[in-house]
C-alpha cells in the first residue's frame, strides 16, 4: 500500500471514529424522547409522528416533545437518586463470593463480588413491598414520570460520561487507561477499561445494577400502570 493510500485510510478511519460516535451521542437522546412521546401521546402511531414533523418541522416538534421534560422533574430526580443510592448500598453490603475477571493487557485483574442475584431479588421485593404493601408510592410511578426520567437521565448520563472521560485521563483507577487523541471517540468509548469510584465498579453499577435492574422495575411499573 502506498503512502497516499495509507494516509487516506488513516484519515477515513479517523473520520469514522469521529463521526459515528458524535452521531450516537447527539441522536440517541432525542430519538429516545421521540419513542416515548409517540407511544404515550400519539397512540404508538409513527405515521402520526411523521405527519407531525412534516407539518411543524423537525426542530419545532423536537422542542415540543423534549423541552417540557428536558431537565426532568423533582420527582424524576428523586426516583433516580434514591434508586441509584439503594443499588450502591446493596453492591457494598450484600454478601457474595469474590470472583476475578480476566487478566488485562496491562497486567491488572479486576475483582467482583457475586451478589447480583440477591440484589435483584431484594430490589423487586422492595418495589412491591413499598408500593403495594406500605403504599409509599404508586406502583405505576415509573410509567407516570417516564418522560421526566428520560429527560433527567439524558442530562445525567452525558455529564457522568464527561466526568469519566476526565477521570480516566487524570485520575485513572489502574494502568488500563489512555486516550486515542480523538476527544469525541474517547468520550464515547471511555478512557478506562475498569473505572472505579471509591471502590465501586462503575461498569457493574451502570450496566448491571442501575441499568438491568432498573429496566426490570420499569417493566413492572408499566404493567402496574396498565
Amino acid at each position: 500500500m502506498s503512502e497516499t493510500q495509507l494516509t487516506k485510510s488513516y484519515t477515513n478511519s479517523s473520520f469514522v471514529r469521529f463521526l459515528i460516535p458524535l452521531l450516537l451521542i447527539l441522536l440517541c437522546p432525542p430519538f429516545a424522547m421521540f419513542l416515548w412521546y409517540t407511544n404515550v401521546h400519539l397512540d404508538g402511531s409513527y405515521a402520526q409522528l411523521i405527519a407531525f414533523i412534516t407539518n411543524d418541522g423537525m426542530l419545532s416538534v423536537l422542542k415540543q416533545v423534549w423541552w417540557p421534560v428536558f431537565f426532568g422533574s423533582v420527582t424524576a430526580w428523586k426516583i433516580i437518586g434514591l434508586f441509584a443510592g439503594f443499588q450502591l448500598i446493596l453492591m457494598r453490603v450484600l454478601p457474595g463470593k469474590l470472583y476475578t475477571g480476566p487478566l488485562t493487557p496491562m497486567g491488572n485483574t479486576p475483582h467482583y463480588k457475586d451478589n447480583g442475584l440477591l440484589s435483584y431479588v431484594i430490589s423487586i421485593v422492595g418495589f412491591f413491598g413499598l408500593s403495594y404493601g406500605l403504599k409509599l408510592f404508586s406502583p405505576g410511578i415509573v410509567y407516570h414520570h417516564f418522560g421526566e426520567i428520560l429527560g433527567a437521565l439524558n442530562i445525567s448520563a452525558l455529564l457522568f460520561c464527561l466526568f469519566l472521560y476526565f477521570k480516566g485521563r487524570f485520575w485513572p483507577s489502574s494502568t488500563d487507561s489512555g486516550t486515542s487523541g480523538n476527544p469525541v471517540f474517547d468520550y464515547y468509548w471511555g478512557t478506562e477499561l475498569y473505572p472505579r469510584i471509591l471502590g465501586w465498579d462503575v461498569k457493574m453499577f451502570t450496566n448491571c445494577r442501575f441499568g438491568m435492574t432498573g429496566w426490570s422495575l420499569a417493566v413492572l411499573s408499566f404493567a402496574a400502570a396498565q
